[in-house]
């Protein structure tokens, strides 16, 4: 009897997905180095799969395109272009972030739709469309927003950006997990770790349940 629990256990273990773990905010110096450690200390100290995708990626054909377009200083860039090309790149990455979540991997990326998302309505562009790009990217078991210092943001935008976000994440129908992003010191990224290990294991408790793809982000008008 006991073997034959612990075969069943297995066989449901191998048949878990990884769960989906994105951190946002504006941009700011240092955020790939932690999400590079919460990675490591998952592999390491908690026994989970996980890998760092990293948004976005330059070494792909659209985010080169991307990339040589926002490093132009010949002109302005269009922001609906900008917009689509994130987005953009977001597909491009889709199918890897799906294969990897359903061979039980847990993907943590950084900056990914909300950050981009409020992004885009910082510069004016409509909401509904600017909404519209990102549906069908898998949607997030876990979001963290980055509560940041001004020291740390790259730009007034990202200070902006992060505001936005923190408010938004109080309406949000999902778990939302705010952290201090200027004082990452060891005591508050095991803390956070363990948040993100409770997650998890929420994924394992519904045996799996399937990974949804996004059809709304916005929980109601944006102003």
């Amino acid at each position: 009897m006991h073997l034959h629990k612990k075969s069943t256990n297995i066989k449901n273990y191998r048949n878990m997905r990884g769960a989906l773990i994105t951190f946002e905010g504006g941009e700011w110096y240092g955020l790939t180095d932690v999400v590079q450690r919460v990675v490591n200390t998952l592999n390491k100290d908690r026994g989970t799969k996980a890998e760092f995708i990293h948004f976005f990626n330059i070494a792909t054909p659209v985010g080169a395109m991307l990339h040589t377009l926002m490093s132009s200083s010949e002109k302005e860039v269009n922001r609906s272009i900008e917009h689509l090309m994130v987005a953009a790149c977001m597909f491009e990455a889709r199918d890897e972030i799906i294969d990897k979540i359903n061979k039980g991997i847990t993907v943590i990326m950084n900056r990914y739709v909300y950050s981009h998302l409020f992004s885009a309505l910082w510069k004016g562009l409509d909401p509904v469309w600017a909404e519209t790009v990102f549906k069908n990217m898998p949607e997030p078991d876990v979001v963290i927003a980055m509560k940041l210092d001004s020291v740390y943001a790259s730009s007034e935008e990202s200070r902006e950006v992060t505001q936005k976000l923190l408010d938004y994440g109080r309406r949000l129908d999902k778990p939302w997990v705010t952290i201090e992003a200027s004082n990452m010191n060891e005591t508050l990224l095991y803390e956070l770790v363990n948040r993100l290990s409770d997650a998890t294991k929420v994924v394992e408790r519904d045996n799996g349940a399937q990974l949804r793809m996004l059809t709304k982000v916005l929980p109601a008008p944006i102003k």
